[in-house]
């Protein structure tokens, strides 16, 4: 007997000022492709979140339903590893990234104490701890200086590992490495860079210019000022996040 699986399903809408939500709709047109292809809807899995900054809410969100089963609301949600907050801040983000990484950190002390070389205990580290801090950088580079700063003592606290005697930027010459701040603004031109080749799938979200006349800006910082704008202006958006399973 063979079985499908598909994990990982969203549904996005936009609601103007005293609209109704068509998301339920949605919701059904997914249900039906999934009996149609023999495959079901877990509703535990399935969570909604409404992200709305009007002062007065005029606008009644009905709950989604699956069958019987009605979709949880919730504050956050993580898709494709990052953690998204109705409040489109990235607090909640940084501090699962910043749980994570310092888990990893135990691995370095242990590897200094039995006398492993600090370019091999550096090379450790960038593949198992800065890789965590930079996951998906580009999505969320636009954050508060506390969070960034907080971001950064996890570097501080490696680099003291293996340059025990060093300051901060003392290690980070020795390592040849710069400030995780400087690097996620590095990754985000680089995006921006690849994002102006018309092949890249966000092609379409970089204007087609050349970089020497038009300064440096990266479209997802925008798009996110403006959703916060348009939705002060009187939007609601609603969110929903399907995981469709055996």
């Amino acid at each position: 007997m063979r079985s499908k699986c598909v994990d990982g399903t969203a549904a996005f809408e936009i609601i103007p000022r005293n609209s109704i939500s068509i998301l339920d709709l949605v919701v059904r047109e997914i249900q039906d492709y999934c009996m149609e292809h023999k495959m079901k809807i877990n509703p535990k899995k399935c969570k909604e979140m409404d992200i709305n900054f009007m002062k007065n809410s005029v606008t009644a969100l009905r709950p989604l339903r699956i069958g019987y089963n009605e979709v949880g609301r919730v504050r956050t949600y993580k898709i494709l590893g990052v953690i998204i907050s109705d409040d489109l801040k990235w607090n909640a983000h940084v501090e699962y990234v910043i749980a994570n990484a310092a888990k990893r950190l135990y691995a370095l002390r242990l590897l200094k104490r039995a006398g492993v070389m600090p370019k091999d205990i550096l090379k450790v580290y960038l593949c198992n701890v800065r890789s965590v801090l930079e996951y998906a950088a580009q999505v969320w580079q636009d954050i508060s200086a506390y969070l960034s700063d907080a971001i950064e003592s996890i570097q501080r606290r490696a680099l003291r590992i293996v340059f025990p005697d060093s300051s901060y930027q003392q290690a980070l010459d020795l390592a040849n490495l710069t400030s995780l701040a400087n690097r996620r603004i590095l990754l985000c031109k680089k995006l921006m860079v690849d994002m102006r080749n018309k092949n890249h799938i966000l092609s379409f979200l970089a204007p087609q210019v050349s970089t020497r006349t038009i300064p440096y800006q990266l479209p997802p910082f925008s798009l996110i000022r403006d959703f916060r704008k348009q939705n002060t202006r009187g939007n609601v958006s609603k969110i929903s996040v399907s995981h469709t399973c055996c």
